[in-house]
């Protein structure tokens, strides 16, 4: 998954024709659909890539991914903000 994060966001140094790109999307998106247990992981490394990341060109990819992801599943909810 990390991978196909990274190549989506062009940090592999390769450039990605936009329907390569589409389909990365679509077997990130299709994992975390398909496996919940990958849902929150997706979007973890989601957030490490936008966070602190110097090129903006990549962060840019990173988020237009991250509205993906937030568009078409929600985190889970365990976890979030109740202890107990």
């Amino acid at each position: 998954m990390f991978s196909g994060i990274l190549k989506y966001m062009g940090e592999t140094g390769e450039q990605l024709p936009a329907i390569q790109s589409l389909e990365i999307a679509q077997k990130l998106l299709h994992q975390g659909l398909k496996r919940p247990e990958l849902k929150d992981e997706l979007y973890m490394q989601l957030i490490k890539q936008t966070r602190g990341n110097p090129n903006i060109a990549s962060r840019v990819k990173a988020w237009e991914l991250f509205h993906l992801v937030a568009s078409t599943m929600p985190p889970s909810k365990v976890g979030c903000g109740s202890q107990g």
